[in-house]
């Protein structure tokens, strides 16, 4: 058995089993950005070989630090989950933009058919909701 630990955060993985996934994702508020880190944190993820680390991808931060959305593609079955939100005030999206179908068609080309929560700001959620979940799901269906 591998002894290596990656500290998440918080968290350290270095036991034979654990009760729980962990999904790693990007920055946290206020830390320096990297251009890379989704890459940095698939690597890392690869290195620790432990079947319950696994990425999670977040657009809104994917988009802030310029990152290929290909990047989905190369997690393949290592993406565990998505974060999604318009980069403009963090908020729900609204329309359909070329970068989210690219982002889209990244997640369908990884064979990705797990979750997407959207993760952004509101002032009424029952009515940007609505308005949000036909465009996310046009975007996850586009192209089949």
């Amino acid at each position: 058995m591998k002894h290596r630990a990656l500290a998440l955060g918080t968290v350290a993985i270095g036991e034979d089993r654990l009760d729980a996934e962990l999904a790693a994702n990007g920055r946290g508020p206020g830390q320096q950005a990297l251009g890379d880190l989704g890459r940095r944190v698939l690597l890392a993820a690869r290195e620790v070989d432990h079947p319950a680390v696994r990425l999670l991808i977040d657009y809104y931060h994917l988009a802030i630090e310029k990152e290929d959305p290909g990047i989905a593609v190369q997690a393949g079955p290592a993406l565990r989950h998505v974060h999604f939100a318009k980069v403009e005030g963090r908020s729900f999206p609204d329309r359909t933009e070329e970068d989210y179908r690219r982002f889209f068609s990244c997640l369908r080309r990884a064979a990705y058919s797990r979750r997407c929560s959207i993760e952004s700001v509101t002032a009424d959620f029952e009515a940007d909701a609505r308005r949000a979940l036909p465009i996310l799901r046009q975007l996850a269906s586009a192209g089949e």
